[in-house]
């Protein structure tokens, strides 16, 4: 990334200073046992900053949606962004990219959560 980058205060603990719609997070992560997973994403968003949109990559599934008005970049809230299907067990890749910024910055982004579906 140019611009966005980990921003270790207590308070916030995210990625923050998204302000280059060209910046995009990636991580590789492991699943022990296949199966469904709710996906949800932790973000905050300052006033008047909200309606970016941007798309979370699991693997070959694409989720997208509008990045929400929180009325400050370290309020939080939990998007529910739907479910994935893990396959396999082991290495799966997750990234997190916008599509388009609708003022100065994205978002900031606290957490991506994985919670495994009952089947």
């Amino acid at each position: 990334s140019t611009n966005m980058r980990y921003e270790p205060d207590e308070k916030k603990n995210c990625l923050g200073f998204w302000t280059n719609v060209e910046d995009w997070a990636e991580w590789n992560f492991d699943v022990s046992s296949p199966g469904k997973f709710k996906v949800e994403i932790v973000q905050g968003c300052g006033a008047d900053q909200g309606g970016s949109e941007v798309a979370v990559l699991v693997n070959d599934k694409t989720l997208k949606f509008s990045v929400e008005d929180t009325g400050g970049f370290q309020n939080w809230k939990t998007v529910d962004l739907g479910t994935v299907d893990l396959t396999h067990a082991g290495e799966h890749k997750l990234a997190v990219k916008p599509l388009s910024k609708a003022a100065k910055a994205v978002m900031d982004v606290q957490k991506v959560v994985l919670t495994p579906l009952a089947e």
